[in-house]
């Protein structure tokens, strides 16, 4: 089995201990994002995932919540123009 000689944080490009230096004070450091911390973009598009998932959880909840209030202006006016149009 190949084995990956993992640098020190001391080691680590700047950007790369800054990075470390985040995921140590959260509690966050596991063996895969300390492997690709060996390789600071290769963990910056690893950790772009959760910056893209997120921007498209907002986008849909957005999208959603529009589609609810057209859905609910709709019955809205129908149910208006049926009460309007009762002889009371």
């Amino acid at each position: 089995m190949a084995r990956v000689h993992l640098k020190q944080p001391n080691e680590l490009t700047a950007e790369a201990k800054a990075a470390y230096e985040k995921l140590e004070a959260a509690g966050k450091v596991t063996n895969m994002k300390l492997v690709m911390l060996q390789d600071y973009g290769i963990y910056k598009a690893f950790m772009g995932w959760y910056d893209a998932w997120e921007s498209l959880k907002r986008r849909l909840a957005y999208v959603r919540q529009r589609f609810l209030h057209t859905r609910f202006l709709r019955r809205t006016a129908a149910f208006s123009a049926r009460c309007s149009s009762l002889a009371i």
